[in-house]
């Protein structure tokens, strides 16, 4: 709520909840060294909320795991193709309105997002992705024409207010092939009419599994990279460089974009 103070930490779990965290209208909320396990949702923040990796006022430290390790347990949760309790969490951080998201330090305290629909999912919020870990989020179908894409790791639709998107530095951090890691996942980063777009030294490796008759199967390595109606209202530059990209079937699309690539 409004003006809350809320400290999560100490090796916390934070499980089988519609959203474990709901933070708006200026909440303060620092995280780190815990786990969100099973969430519909883990992490939601609105409003003029800011999520951050200083101490003020909405914080993500290294250390952090959003996971789903079996079916959801929450009450709103959807089913699955075959009509099962859902197993795989919807968003592992949502952030809406919430004018800057920073996830990740370059220092040596990744943080993981596994099994899920999205892992990082924004609208109109500036990004700032360090030092992450992004594995399996992925599912069995693709979303119709004209939709919002699903089973992305990394998804920010900006709608042309002047923000940013940095996803990755070349400084490496904790992991030593790149600056964050995506493994599995069927669609990488996608990233929608921002101001500034820098995507620099990711390893995104993804290969699709080969289908078999009768049988749903994880879509893996579609697009790891989608920028589309990039804009410039200052002298800023887009730039993708140094990104390491295995087994997708379209690497790297840009449309409408200034950029360097």
């Amino acid at each position: 709520g409004a003006n809350a103070n809320v400290i999560v930490d100490g090796n916390s779990i934070l499980q089988d909840a519609e959203a474990a965290i709901y933070a708006s209208d200026n909440a303060e909320v620092k995280i780190a060294n815990c786990t969100f396990n099973k969430n519909k949702i883990g992490v939601h923040i609105d409003y003029n909320s800011i999520l951050t990796t200083t101490a003020y006022p909405f914080s993500v430290f290294g250390n952090v795991q959003f996971t789903c390790a079996t079916s959801l347990n929450s009450p709103g949760s959807a089913l699955d193709v075959n009509n099962s309790a859902k197993a795989k969490s919807f968003r592992h951080i949502e952030a809406i309105k919430a004018n800057l998201l920073k996830v990740g330090l370059n220092i040596y305290q990744p943080n993981y997002f596994d099994n899920a629909e999205y892992g990082i999912y924004s609208e109109n919020t500036a990004l700032e992705i360090f030092n992450n870990s992004f594995t399996n989020i992925n599912g069995y179908v693709q979303a119709p024409i004209g939709s919002t894409p699903i089973y992305v790791a990394i998804y920010g639709d900006n709608n042309k207010t002047s923000f940013h998107a940095t996803i990755g530095n070349i400084v490496n951090g904790f992991f030593s092939n790149g600056n964050n890691v995506f493994i599995n996942c069927t669609n990488g980063i996608f990233l929608l009419e921002y101001e500034k777009i820098n995507i620099v030294n990711n390893f995104l490796d993804s290969p699709m599994p080969d289908p078999f008759p009768g049988a749903p199967f994880f879509r893996n390595g579609e697009r790891a990279i989608l920028t589309e109606n990039a804009f410039i209202i200052s002298d800023y530059s887009n730039i993708i460089e140094s990104n390491y990209i295995n087994g997708f079937d379209k690497p790297v699309i840009v449309t409408h974009l200034t950029t360097n690539i």
